[in-house]
């Protein structure tokens, strides 16, 4: 019977170390394994939403250079600087071009609003009556944003059998103008 013990023995040896590597080191293990799995799941849901979120980058980008360029157009039509200069030499140019002569052109001091500036600039010009509306149909279509306002047509005279008038108006140019900024002082 000693070898039946002996084989007892070992059997009950065998089962306690496979007993205790399964408490100890197997089932220890297959926690890990379930954390891991777990970490590997909320990894690839992350992933997920940072390639959903990438996706998304493309049409932002996409949306914020439409939205540049949106803003460049805005500022040719209100500039941030006044650019008066300019603006009265494109002004003599439209009317020389359309037959006019500018007898006043005087800028008056800048208006400050919310956020832009209005500029009004006194205007007599002289000539034809089709050529004035030929002149302030130029002026509508410039890029800048200018109004006419307050016209007054007086003056009738005949010049060589065409009759010309003069023209007082004001034309009122804007400028942007940041909301920090202090009101301009002319």
């Amino acid at each position: 019977m000693a070898a039946s013990r002996k084989i007892l023995i070992i059997l009950a040896l065998v089962v306690l170390v496979c007993v205790l590597y399964f408490f100890l080191i197997y089932q220890g293990k297959q926690n890990d394994i379930g954390k891991t799995q777990k970490q590997l799941a909320e990894f690839q849901q992350q992933l997920k939403e940072v390639q959903a979120a990438s996706e998304g980058l493309d049409t932002i980008k996409m949306e914020i250079n439409k939205l540049d360029e949106q803003l460049k157009e805005s500022l040719a039509q209100l500039p941030e600087e006044k650019m008066v200069d300019s603006l009265l030499q494109s002004l003599e140019d439209l009317a020389s071009s359309s037959g006019l002569e500018i007898t006043k052109i005087q800028p008056s001091a800048e208006v400050p609003r919310d956020f832009y500036s209005e500029i009004p600039i006194e205007m007599q010009v002289t000539g034809g009556y089709h050529n004035i509306a030929i002149f302030f149909d130029k002026i509508s279509k410039m890029k800048r944003v200018i109004n006419i306002s307050n016209l007054h047509l007086s003056s009738p005279t005949d010049v060589n059998g065409e009759v010309h008038i003069t023209a007082d108006c004001v034309a009122t140019t804007f400028r942007f103008r940041r909301v920090a900024e202090a009101p301009a002082k002319e």
